[in-house]
């Protein structure tokens, strides 16, 4: 299967917690929440900060056409299994000749210290190795984030260094490089 054929229906993925599923417009209300809480994102290279109801709704858009339209990332709402409510999402994004990819992810804050992300990073790092055939995944994670870091390197991630004032977002920031490599997974 070609690269472009993985992109033809939107892979959902289960966990024994967690539903990694397609955004909606019916977790707007959800990501308004998650993008206006300072905590939340102040690591993150993404905009949003106070995003109004409208901004959500076409930032979910945007997210989708990702998929649909330019091929150009996978992203998932991150849903407890018992409950279809967004509180983070994650993706696959920047790809380099199909190979490699770059993981990003944030989680609402009324859920972290409980292992969700992990299971939900563990789980996308399954499908892209196995299913999408990646050779590499890597994740730029701004070096205050020592829990990110910590979390990476607990699933099996390197960290290669730091790369000085580094494009993050709209900011230069100093970011820890992490990558794994399919021959490294174990699970």
């Amino acid at each position: 299967m070609s690269f472009k054929e993985k992109f033809k229906v939107f892979p959902t993925l289960k966990t024994e917690r967690l539903t990694l599923r397609e955004l909606s417009q019916e977790d707007v209300n959800a990501f308004q929440i998650i993008n206006s809480d300072s905590d939340v994102l102040r690591f993150m290279a993404i905009e949003g900060q106070g995003m109004t109801i409208e901004e959500t709704s076409k930032w979910i858009d945007t997210m989708n056409s990702r998929f649909y339209k330019h091929r150009s990332a996978f992203v998932w709402a991150i849903a407890l299994n018992n409950s279809d409510r967004a509180i983070g999402y994650i993706e696959c994004t920047n790809f380099v000749r199909s190979s490699m990819t770059d993981i990003a992810y944030y989680l609402s804050k009324d859920y972290w210290n409980q292992g969700i992300m992990s299971e939900a990073i563990k789980e996308v790092i399954k499908f892209g190795f196995n299913f999408v055939g990646f050779h590499r995944i890597q994740a730029t994670v701004a070096v205050e984030n020592k829990a990110s870091i910590r979390t990476l390197i607990k699933l099996g991630f390197t960290n290669e260094g730091v790369l000085r004032k580094y494009m993050l977002g709209k900011e230069f920031r100093d970011v820890a490089m992490l990558s794994i490599l399919s021959k490294d997974i174990d699970f």
